[in-house]
């Protein structure tokens, strides 16, 4: 592994270290604001119904304080510690990469204490308001558990010394079920302060002379997701968005809760990305299940939406009279030709799942065991044979499954469509 992508590695784990800290911060300052609360309730003789009602009232109360605190001015303190962590790697980035391309390093315009610490103040500003919501909604969550378990009839007449333990206990236990939104809540405004600082280094270093380029960066292993792996590997000017499978556009991840991927900067001076730094490629482990989409198929699906990325590039770029030549042109045609990639594809995948087959990801599977059942293609319609049954599977343009009947009837097309289409489907089953 070289510098750059040690690097790289560091800014993964340093979403992982923060995020964890975070949680691990916040869940015990919950735990001791309550459990100081439940010391704080004065209570005698047998527990009752107003029992109940005062110490949920003096619990909300707890939960809400240490909260507001931690949904204000501890987040933006977290927020400039997390800065500074990212502009520290940023730097470390750019300047192994200078070394590599340009022979030397150069100066940075965003390589000073007080750049980063500004970036994670204003960073945490703007994220303030998601945070206030998120944490609204956990209390409300601990808070709906908490009163559920101190209505019940099994603390009503119960000794003061029992009914303590009893809601210690149901205080613990809501806490615990609910932690999962508080990790997802550091998780994501992590990552949100982490990429943010860095794409507000990549705008700083952005010149004419040298424009800065962004790149989408996910992380691969047995939780990454499909439409992290569509998104994977996209290249855009430091000022223009990324596209997910869903056609949301976003300038830096996060773009949903959990999300894990990078913005990596990239000079254009430097010429083509190094492959170091786009990641490993995906490869699921073991077989794959029916009605999954195999590996080929997700990295056409990538593929396709880098495609739609750049003819929509190429579009606003000829909309504010930048010229672009044939250049839209080529990406069009490019564009429909990976629909017919990724439609072929996901026409191999439902024949192997109709034809019970199991193949194992990047194992190859020969034409021949399987272009039997292969009839037509063509239009968005393939005619496969399972069972010993003609089934009709249609696709739309993008190549998602629209549906599938049975029949004997037969795709009419021209000799040369056909011979196009199996063509392709030839190629697809063959490389596996």
């Amino acid at each position: 592994m070289d510098e750059a992508s040690r690097i790289v590695a560091g800014m993964r784990a340093d979403l992982d270290r923060l995020a964890g800290d975070a949680s691990a911060r916040s869940r015990e300052a919950i735990r001791l604001a309550m459990e100081a609360s439940i010391a704080e309730i004065q209570a005698g003789g047998l527990w009752t119904q107003a029992s109940s009602i005062a110490a949920l009232v003096q619990l909300r109360e707890a939960l809400l304080t240490i909260l507001a605190a931690q949904a204000g001015p501890l987040f933006l303190a977290a927020a400039v510690v997390v800065s500074k962590a990212a502009a520290a790697r940023e730097a470390a980035l750019l300047r192994a990469l200078d070394k590599r391309f340009k022979g030397a390093a150069r100066p940075l315009n965003f390589d000073a204490l007080v750049w980063a610490e500004r970036q994670g103040e204003r960073l945490g500003r703007l994220r303030l308001p998601a945070v206030q919501v998120a944490t609204g909604r956990y209390s409300a969550a601990v808070m709906a558990d908490l009163e559920r378990s101190l209505t019940a009839n099994a603390l009503l007449g119960k000794p003061w010394w029992e009914a303590e333990k009893l809601l210690r206990r149901g205080t613990a236990r809501a806490l615990a079920d609910e932690q999962w939104r508080i990790d997802r809540i550091m998780r994501t405004e992590t990552a949100a302060i982490y990429n943010g600082s860095m794409l507000a280094a990549m705008e700083a270093e952005d010149t004419p002379a040298d424009p800065m380029m962004k790149r989408l960066s996910a992380t691969f292993d047995r939780a990454t997701g499909k439409d992290s792996v569509a998104a994977h590997g996209q290249v855009r000017r430091v000022g223009e968005p990324f596209q997910d499978i869903r056609g949301r556009l976003y300038q830096a991840p996060p773009n949903r809760p959990h999300d894990r991927e990078l913005v990596l900067p990239h000079r254009a001076s430097w010429g083509p990305t190094p492959p170091a730094l786009e990641g490993p490629r995906p490869q699921a482990a073991g077989l794959r299940r029916r009605g999954e989409d195999s590996p080929q198929t997700l990295a056409a699906s990538a593929e396709l939406t880098r495609m739609a990325g750049d003819v929509n590039d190429l579009r606003r770029r000829a909309q504010v009279g930048e010229p672009t030549g044939a250049l839209l042109e080529v990406a069009r045609r490019r564009l429909a030709e990976g629909q017919v990639v990724l439609a072929a594809n996901r026409v191999r995948d439902r024949v192997l799942d109709g034809a019970g087959v199991r193949a194992r990801p990047g194992q190859p599977i020969s034409l021949g065991g399987i272009s039997a059942r292969v009839r037509s293609v063509a239009a968005g319609i393939a005619v496969v044979d399972i069972g010993g049954a003609a089934v009709r599977v249609k696709l739309d343009r993008s190549g998602r499954l629209l549906g599938a009947s049975t029949g004997a009837g037969q795709v009419v097309v021209s000799r040369e469509q056909r011979e196009q289409a199996l063509g392709m489907l030839r190629l697809v089953f063959a490389g596996g």
